[in-house]
């Protein structure tokens, strides 16, 4: 490398300052709105808690004294579709949200340690009170994650243990099958694509019995335990488990345990790494080219001198790793001039 042209200290001085400058107002923006933005967040989150719980509360509270009252009501539409025991374990799923409905609220992620015998992957519960499995879905792909996919038994073992220990909680799970195929253990898929391998059924399921039973709900506790598949027009799960697995920068880490470390930046906040999504490199002081332990001259001049290849002899010059050494890696290097940290 030291073979490589120097450049003139007056040009760099430009160059660094005008990036830098750049840079500067850029990072104070992003600051200011990332703060802002989880303030509000955080608002929002605690606001949306509080109206589900008291409506909740109210509406199933509301729901029970009519029944008590009036025992022989018409059964809706809906809950002609449903098996007689659907609906008790439907009755049994909705009651944590009279007898336990604080519980049922989202819950911070935990991780399934890989020195404990996990796959390092970060799990969440998040409360569905009111929604569908759809909605439980996008929810869980907008944070970032998607919901849980069971690999093994043990893996099914620790997230039933995340949900709270009151008898016959019920959550949905990332599974699924297309509407109106013919329903058979065989026809289920995950929501991340990955092999159809391990089951859990409850007994006599899936039974397939009434149309649109083409999710999974899986039940712990003593009424039913295990997987049902149940209506995708069902509201009264109290809960869903959100899975974090993914690993952008391909370090053998999952994305979402660095970002809470600190080791990796999510300015806005989606647990996605910036790094990632602006398509470069989320190595630390990845423009050091030359790994002096500084980006300076030296490595300037490599990504000047190997303009528009793969970087030839040096191949860390294609700093964001897009297979050109372009205007992008030379924009690393002036923005990450100095010592590396």
């Amino acid at each position: 490398m030291s073979a490589l042209p120097e450049i003139p200290t007056k040009d760099l001085a430009c160059l660094v300052a005008a990036v830098r400058g750049g840079t500067a107002v850029a990072s104070n923006a992003h600051t200011t709105r990332a703060s802002g933005t989880r303030s509000h967040r955080t608002q929002l989150r605690i606001a949306r808690a509080v109206f589900l719980a008291i409506t909740a509360i109210f509406l199933h509270g509301a729901a029970f004294h009519a029944w008590s009252i009036s025992p022989t009501d018409v059964l809706s539409a809906e809950e002609l579709k449903m098996s007689t025991k659907k609906r008790m374990l439907a009755a049994a799923v909705g009651g944590v949200v009279l007898s336990g409905a604080s519980s049922a609220h989202a819950q911070d992620a935990v991780q399934w340690r890989v020195e404990d015998g996990g796959n390092g992957h970060w799990y969440q519960t998040i409360a569905t009170i009111g929604q569908t499995w759809e909605v439980a879905r996008d929810r869980g792909a907008s944070m970032g994650g998607h919901l849980v996919t069971l690999a093994t038994a043990q893996e099914d073992a620790f997230v039933r243990s995340l949900t709270p220990d009151v008898t016959d909680t019920g959550f949905w799970i990332g599974a699924f099958r297309t509407p109106n195929v013919v329903c058979t253990g065989s026809s289920w898929q995950w929501v991340d694509a990955s092999p159809w391998t391990y089951t859990a059924w409850a007994s006599n399921q899936p039974d397939c019995w009434a149309t649109g039973q083409d999710r999974l709900v899986v039940v712990r506790g003593n009424y039913f335990p295990g997987w049902h598949d149940f209506g995708s027009f069902a509201t009264d799960i109290a809960m869903a488990i959100v899975e974090y697995s993914a690993d952008c920068n391909s370090d053998g880490i999952v994305d979402y345990g660095q970002i809470r470390a600190g080791e990796l930046v999510d300015t806005n906040a989606n647990n996605i790494p910036d790094c990632c999504e602006q398509a470069i490199s989320c190595v630390p002081c990845a423009a050091d080219v030359d790994e002096s332990g500084a980006v300076n001259s030296v490595d300037l001049a490599a990504v000047l001198s190997n303009w528009g290849t793969d970087g030839g002899k040096y191949p860390r010059a294609d700093i964001d790793g897009d297979g050109t050494v372009s205007s992008t890696d030379l924009a690393a290097v002036l923005s990450a001039w100095g010592p590396c940290e």
